[in-house]
């Protein structure tokens, strides 16, 4: 028998500078930002250091940063956001995928017998 495949799907990898949560910039009435994200971060590293940055945050920094900033945010894809169309897409490929592993092993499994 073959496993089923882990509901887990991989969208890459964060590397040292990278972002995600990027909604907490793109809000600016203050409040806390809440959005349904239905994407997890796994560390695999001994070590993290996660830094939360806050609209509020960035009051420090000259208006042509910051404008520079939000600019480059607006085209910013957030990862733990994505699209409900980019994640069914991946779910499907993954089903396919499965089905047809799961079709490859068994053919191959008749030969070896």
């Amino acid at each position: 028998p073959v496993a089923p495949p882990s509901e887990d799907l991989d969208f890459g990898w964060l590397h040292q500078g990278d972002a995600f949560g990027l909604g907490l910039l793109r809000e600016d009435d203050g409040h806390e930002v809440v959005y349904k994200s239905e994407m997890a971060v796994r560390v695999e590293s001994c070590t993290c250091k996660l830094l939360a940055l806050t609209r509020r945050c960035l009051l420090y920094l000259s208006d042509a940063v910051v404008a520079s900033a939000m600019a480059a945010l607006e085209q910013a894809e957030d990862p733990v956001q994505l699209p409900r169309e980019r994640l069914r897409e991946a779910r499907l490929q993954r089903r396919r995928w499965a089905g047809r592993k799961k079709r490859v092993v068994a053919q191959e499994m008749l030969f070896v017998r």
